[in-house]
């Protein structure tokens, strides 16, 4: 579709997807105690319509307080503009990555520059993967992460997988 048959509001949206700028809805900006307990309760239940999640239900099994405690949950709403439907397969994916890269022991957890190889800390040392000062964000107020192409040298993609996801 050529943009100059969208609307007006289609073409802002599109130049807001672009540049990364949120429009928040009525209710993300009244992002009250109600509203979230609402919001944890309909991801809860997207949960339990996905058949496929043999690494999530590891997760809860083996470390319930991480995989159910509200402000991991919050964490993915918010990234989906709170939609249960995509952090729901969000988070099953992200369960999936992260037995697959780190193991069961991981599984748990928030991962660490500890948790790296030595493979992988080299990955990470060469500066490929960055973000920017804690004090720079988009139009959102996010973060703001990048890659460098040309200092990913002989890194592995597994290598790469992991620092991305520590990052």
């Amino acid at each position: 579709m050529d943009t100059t048959e969208l609307s007006l509001e289609e073409r802002e949206q599109a130049s807001h997807d672009i540049h990364g700028i949120i429009q928040p809805t009525e209710q993300e900006e009244a992002e009250d105690e109600a509203f979230l307990q609402e919001q944890l309760a309909a991801l809860e239940s997207k949960l339990g319509n996905i058949r496929k999640k043999q690494a999530y239900n590891t997760a809860c099994f083996f470390y319930p307080k991480y995989t159910k405690d509200p402000e991991l949950r919050l964490l993915f709403l918010r990234a989906n503009g709170f939609d249960p439907g995509a952090t729901s397969r969000q988070l099953v994916t992200f369960f999936s990555k992260k037995l697959e890269l780190f193991g069961l022991s991981k599984l748990g957890k928030s991962i660490t520059l500890d948790d790296l190889d030595e493979a992988d800390r080299a990955s990470y040392n060469r500066g490929n993967c960055q973000m920017f000062p804690s004090d720079v964000r988009d139009r959102s107020g996010r973060p703001v992460y990048y890659q460098i192409i040309r200092l990913l040298g002989d890194s592995t993609l597994r290598s790469l997988e992991k620092t991305m996801f520590y990052t």
